[in-house]
């Protein structure tokens, strides 16, 4: 077993009258940078199904899907 290192990235959010502009890219892309200097070998994060702007950035920037969650509302 080796160890990995591991980032991880908890929240983005750029506000509406600054979207379209590269800022979410480049937040993403300093962290990549940061995670890369602290030896991090992959980036990991979680984005809401029905965020499609934010899928097509990670998906762009090379991120995969790998993890399905399924929830349930009370009754």
């Amino acid at each position: 077993v080796q160890p990995v290192a591991h980032a991880r990235i908890g929240s983005v959010g750029v506000g509406a009258a600054h979207r379209g502009r590269g800022i979410g890219r480049e937040l993403v892309r300093r962290v990549e940078a940061w995670a890369a200097a602290k030896g991090a070998c992959r980036i990991g994060l979680n984005v809401w199904a029905f965020n499609r702007r934010a899928i097509r950035l990670y998906e762009t920037l090379g991120y995969d899907a790998t993890l399905t969650a399924y929830l349930r509302k009370r009754r």
